[in-house]
């Protein structure tokens, strides 16, 4: 079988995932990052985004082009996400010339299959977070660099990858250090070449994020990651959100670590053995990103986790499809075959247009906005919700122009409104959605996918 059937093969799978990111984007209800950064952030001035009085949540180069198609297209959900589906489709486009330049037939096809086959990554590429944009210039940047040419573009996607989400100064760092490895010994090349095009990118970077970044610092937003190391925080939130709810448990989670640290050894002997140079490559890649963060965590902040973490997905997928090709035997093949295969089928069981595993409570926000809005009859109502709905709840009461409705609050459930949104948890709600039904004469209807009430006065 020629290598361009599986070329056309692998494109059919790059567009079913692209078919799938954006049926997601389409019909996902709102989730609070999301909302949260559309009213905090993107109905800013665009010199506002910027400055002081910023927090992690906003994601600087997605709010901006929120703002930007938002004032074409008006609110919604799927416009709000059409720069996180720029984001995936630079993403898939770049895993197929990143999966055609390093691999051919079953390799190549397996490459583009785990690149796609992510149920963490699928859940923040179609959501108008900065890491489907991040992960996405990434990917260009890693292209560029596995060619060994066109440094500009590689710090110039390394600089928007930062601009899109902060946690991914690690792959610039490391990208830095690598393009400095690679023109050692000829100065002219090393100051054209990386000394130049690096220094107007930090420039650019410490001028545009210098204010937000130290008002965030000051604030303690940077509060978003684990203290106990990198295996156990990084590693472990990265398999318990690709295992998503289809096989989580304890046991399964240690067992994917092991496996997780097993496949790395085997990458990093077959990148020594065989001194392949792309696999020395990302190998490189990889190392210097732990080293970076053991040492950012010296320093005080955290271990990054899951989507903070998301850039080590495709790294990881590409460095062990690599040494599987490195070292060919049916031992290995027969290895890395079983774990492909439960990869696979681990994601086909996470496949979902309902809801994200971060924002489970957020899946059925919408429909009960739009109970509420079929219940409306006259005059102005007010809502009582459990405090993590607010910022979903004000989304849609912009989207809809709810003008009826008093803005939701953070006040919580239990005084006398015209409706509720209540979390079936009351750990979060503060008050047990039971003590507010029964105390109030509601009617109320559950959502069992979001563990939620909507519920209403009987004579409203």
């Amino acid at each position: 079988m020629s290598d361009e059937i599986y070329y056309h093969v692998g494109r059919i799978i790059l567009i079913l995932a692209f078919i799938y990111i954006i049926l997601r984007a389409y019909y996902l209800s709102i989730t609070y990052d999301e909302a949260y950064t559309y009213l905090m952030y993107a109905t800013k001035s665009y010199f506002g985004i910027f400055s002081e009085g910023s927090i992690a949540n906003n994601h600087f180069l997605n709010t901006v082009l929120i703002k930007f198609f938002v004032g074409i297209f008006g609110v919604s959900e799927f416009v709000v996400r059409i720069p996180a589906l720029i984001g995936a489709s630079i993403y898939l486009i770049s895993a197929y010339y990143i999966s055609k330049l390093l691999f051919s037939k079953y390799y190549f096809l397996a490459s583009v299959s785990l690149l796609v086959s992510n149920a963490l990554l699928m859940d923040f590429l179609p959501l108008a977070r900065g890491y489907s944009l991040a992960i996405g210039c990434f990917m260009v940047a890693l292209y560029f660099l596995l060619k060994e040419e066109r440094n500009g573009i590689v710090i110039l996607m390394c600089t928007l990858a930062v601009l899109s989400s902060l946690s991914f100064l690690y792959i610039y760092a490391a990208f830095i250090l690598l393009l400095t490895y690679r023109e050692l010994g000829d100065v002219r090349s090393m100051a054209s070449r990386v000394i130049l095009p690096v220094g107007c990118s930090a420039l650019f970077l410490f001028f545009t994020l210098f204010s937000a970044v130290r008002w965030m610092q000051r604030a303690e937003q940077f509060y978003f990651g684990g203290t106990a190391g990198f295996w156990q925080d990084t590693v472990q939130s990265l398999i318990s959100y690709t295992l998503y709810d289809n096989l989580y448990n304890i046991i399964l989670i240690e067992i994917s670590r092991v496996i997780v640290m097993v496949l790395s050894g085997l990458a990093l002997l077959a990148a020594y053995r065989t001194r392949e140079k792309r696999l020395l490559i990302l190998s490189f890649i990889l190392v210097i990103v732990i080293l970076l963060i053991h040492i950012h965590h010296a320093l005080g902040t955290r271990f990054i986790l899951d989507r903070a973490a998301i850039f080590f997905i495709p790294l990881f997928t590409l460095l062990i499809v690599l040494a599987w090709q490195a070292i060919p035997s049916r031992l290995t093949g027969a290895f890395f075959s079983i774990i492909i295969a439960l990869v696979l089928f681990n994601f086909i069981m996470s496949i979902n247009i309902s809801h994200t595993l971060a924002w489970k409570y957020n899946a059925n926000t919408e429909d009960a906005i739009i109970e509420m809005i079929n219940d409306y009859k006259i005059g102005q109502k007010k809502i009582g919700i459990t405090w993590l709905y607010d910022s979903a709840v004000n989304f849609y009461r912009v989207k809809y122009n709810l003008t009826w409705l008093e803005p939701a609050t953070r006040d919580g459930p239990d005084e006398l409104c015209d409706y509720y949104l209540i979390m079936g948890d009351p750990n979060m709600s503060g008050v047990s959605e039971k003590y507010v039904l029964n105390k109030y004469n509601v009617s109320y209807k559950y959502y069992p996918l979001s563990n939620s009430y909507f519920a209403k006065k009987k004579n409203g």
